[in-house]
């Protein structure tokens, strides 16, 4: 068997510290380029405007350091990290039905919370901060799929296998979000919401790459669930708030169902949403055919 077949630890090691050093300088990159950003603030009409450009930055930030990192150290093409395989029209499909899906799993969640009385609606504005905030959301989320499940997953599943790569990006995702968090939060508090955001959007979005092996579908998932649980239904997004709502309505009650200060992604309720689909996901993907007990014939 080759190296391959049998990652030494030697390879997992070396394998786990080029995702930390490449998520690393996705990010501190961004905090050195603070000045720039802070002159753009200044100068750009609208906050909405400054925030697409930073998302915009920081995704070709992400893009490029990808680039850089497969030339360099893992021999892989640009696209061959879940951009090749299909044509441009199929592209636009694959995010289609993940953003279906991803309509149906958060709408599902807030008309549970919303029967269970955690969730209560006061009026719809037609007026709404939707399309605005738009642009930043699809750069926002396509920073995050190109850094977690474009090399962080893909990397990690040359010397972990998938099982291992799921769960160690699922996990380096949810608690990268602690930088969201205000001080005020406690950090039993940040920590359990990261924990929860790692156990169901991470699942989600990593299982939902293997249904395909490209990034489309979870990155239609990934920026339909943001829409939704911000401009559409007004709830926290990770512990961030995106303008003005579709649906003003407010989450009270206890914080293991609402998530509290974090939004749905700290809810039970939604954690349990997403572990149903994780299983319905899996079950489309070659990992399910791989890992299922074999009955031996007699």
């Amino acid at each position: 068997m080759n190296s391959v077949d049998s990652p030494t630890l030697a390879n997992r090691f070396i394998d786990l510290i080029k995702v930390l050093v490449y998520i690393c300088l996705c990010f501190i990159t961004s905090f050195v380029c603070a000045p720039l950003l802070g002159y753009l603030y200044t100068h750009l009409p609208s906050k909405e405007l400054y925030f697409f450009a930073v998302a915009t930055f920081d995704c070709g930030l992400a893009m490029l350091l990808m680039f850089l990192f497969g030339r360099c150290f893992d021999k892989k093409s640009f696209l061959s990290y879940g951009f090749s395989g299909c044509t441009a029209g199929g592209a636009v499909r694959e995010v289609l039905v993940g953003a279906l899906v991803a309509a149906l799993m958060v709408s599902t969640v807030m008309l549970i919370l919303f029967l269970s009385g955690s969730y209560k609606v006061s009026s719809l504005a037609w007026s709404n901060d939707l399309i605005t905030y738009l642009p930043f959301l699809l750069m926002a989320a396509m920073r995050e799929e190109v850094i977690f499940r474009g090399y962080v997953l893909q990397t990690l599943q040359k010397s972990f296998g998938s099982i291992w790569a799921i769960v160690i990006s699922s996990l380096l995702f949810g608690f990268l979000h602690l930088l969201n968090f205000d001080s005020k939060v406690s950090l039993l508090a940040q920590l359990y919401s990261c924990l929860c955001l790692s156990i169901d959007a991470g699942l989600v979005f990593a299982v939902a790459y293997y249904v395909k092996k490209r990034l489309w579908f979870p990155f239609g998932l990934h920026v339909t669930w943001n829409i939704f649980e911000g401009p559409v239904y007004g709830t926290f997004v990770s512990s961030l708030t995106l303008g003005k709502p579709l649906v003003t309505g407010q989450l009270s009650g206890r914080t293991l169902l609402t998530g509290g200060v974090f939004g749905p992604e700290a809810s039970l309720i939604e954690v349990a949403v997403c572990l149903l689909l994780v299983a319905l996901l899996w079950r489309r993907t070659e990992l399910y055919g791989e890992n299922k007990p074999q009955m031996n014939e007699s």
